[in-house]
């Protein structure tokens, strides 16, 4: 089932009565955000052993109470829950196929916090398909200093009877702790979504501020009047946008501005940036999906359409 027909499910709990149960955590990685994470979990009552190439980034941690593995085997043996907090998923890979490991980790749940695409979570899951390992995928929606703070937010996805038994385990690490679907790769590929939004966004405004410095108008100005029209346009992918995009069917009877009156609008403005000297690159493609779309017969329907022409 994909991305869309999910939606994220958070149970109202109070944070911090939450009932304790201990189990025995193996925390790979040392540097800001496994420390962060190693003490949440020591904080929470866990039995945690922790590993990292660098000795000497492990012995605050043992301080506090953590035990040091001497090698990866030794980490894989004590694990009922295997936290990864590595560069890379190669990182994760090696430490898995090092000698005495993938025997180790049997009955052992790995839930992978670090970031990596969709095929790399698809690759590690091939990986330990048949080694009798659990496997979740996470992501922590937060900075290292606000792991296991008030606000704090991990967002998982895979097997759902394996994330009722990690579930535990996270609550320690964060506030908020939502299952997303039961799609491995899913929290992979919404955080590359959030990662996309973000740079269409940033790419807009900057491009948006860059035009209205060449006709003399301070981008402080234009920064005021699209604070309005964002919401706007929030509102609208929420009330109609998202909900037809999950559907599968755009409707055509919106009282809104069409696909053709948003292309002729682009070609104005596409005339404008390149007027002003500025690239035209990005917005030279957004155009050309706009026409596509409506040579495709969504010339009547609303600008949210356009997901349709998306596809390769």
């Amino acid at each position: 089932m994909g991305i869309g027909h999910q939606y994220l499910k958070s149970e109202q709990r109070q944070f911090e009565s939450r009932e304790i149960t201990m189990a025995k955590v193996s925390v790979i990685g040392s540097g800001m955000m496994g420390s962060a994470l190693t003490r949440a979990l020591l904080k929470g009552g866990h039995d945690v052993m922790v590993f990292d190439l660098d000795v000497t980034k492990s012995e605050p941690l043992a301080a506090l109470g953590a035990s040091v593995a001497k090698n990866s085997q030794e980490l894989a043996e004590h694990a009922d829950f295997l936290i990864p907090s590595l560069p890379s998923y190669r990182g994760l890979e090696g430490f898995v196929k090092s000698e005495g490991v993938i025997a180790a980790l049997q009955g052992t749940v790995i839930v992978q916090l670090s970031s990596g695409s969709p095929e790399m979570v698809q690759a590690f899951g091939e990986l330990i398909a048949n080694a009798g390992v659990g496997y979740l995928e996470g992501r922590i929606k937060n900075y290292p200093e606000d792991v296991g703070k008030p606000g704090s937010k991990i967002i998982c996805s895979g097997d759902e009877r394996l994330f009722a038994k990690a579930e535990p385990v996270l609550e320690a690490l964060a506030e908020h702790v939502d299952y997303v679907s039961d799609q491995l790769e899913a929290v992979a590929a919404l955080d590359e979504a959030v990662v996309t939004a973000s740079y269409g966004q940033i790419w807009a405004m900057m491009l948006a501020g860059k035009l209205c410095q060449k006709y003399g108008v301070s981008p402080m100005v234009l920064l005021e009047l699209t604070k309005e029209t964002s919401l706007l346009n929030m509102a609208d992918l929420e009330e109609t946008g998202y909900p037809d995009l999950v559907s599968g069917n755009f409707r055509d009877d919106l009282d809104t501005a069409t696909m053709t009156v948003w292309a002729d609008s682009g070609e104005m403005t596409l005339e404008a940036i390149d007027a002003a000297g500025l690239d035209t690159t990005v917005f030279s493609a957004i155009q050309d999906l706009l026409r596509k779309a409506e040579k495709a017969g969504l010339a009547n329907r609303g600008i949210h359409a356009i997901a349709d022409v998306m596809a390769k």
